[in-house]
């Protein structure tokens, strides 16, 4: 399930779920369950202690600036993650992190979601903008960023 919603009448929330096969992660506040995890962690209990987990698998971007981003930026530091990548790619002469197949995704959920409501609720196939080429798009360059 994916939801966003800023519009509905409700408290504030930044619900985070990201669940596999082996393991889940729940934001706000953190914590994480992973089958045969480590740390002494059992799968069937959240474990609450982060620290460990962010000091093994932290992304590499957020270990040279997350402590600059969480002091000047807003949401827990992401937005000025985002910002300062954009900027870096520019001043770098380096090609954004998205692309004009990104915005064209991001921009055909309202009109997809207006389709399927309008059809009672029936799924609808989400375009490809890329014709297949996003199977064989080389990754971005971000980790040595």
């Amino acid at each position: 399930m994916v939801q966003h919603d800023t519009t509905t009448p409700r408290p504030y929330s930044r619900h985070n779920l990201i669940q596999g096969t082996n393991g889940v992660f729940a934001g706000f506040p953190n914590r994480i369950a992973v089958e045969n995890g480590g740390f002494g962690q059992s799968y069937h209990e959240w474990d609450m202690d982060m620290q460990k987990w962010y000091d093994k698998y932290d992304h590499p971007l957020w270990q040279r600036i997350g402590k600059e981003a969480e002091i000047n930026g807003g949401h827990g530091g992401m937005d000025f993650v985002m910002l300062w990548r954009m900027i870096y790619c520019l001043r770098n002469g380096e090609a954004l992190d998205q692309d004009v197949y990104d915005g064209a995704s991001w921009s055909v959920v309202n009109i997809l979601s207006e389709h399927s409501l309008n059809d009672r609720s029936n799924s609808v196939t989400f375009p490809d903008f890329t014709r297949g080429a996003w199977q064989t798009a080389k990754p971005l360059g971000i980790v040595g960023a």
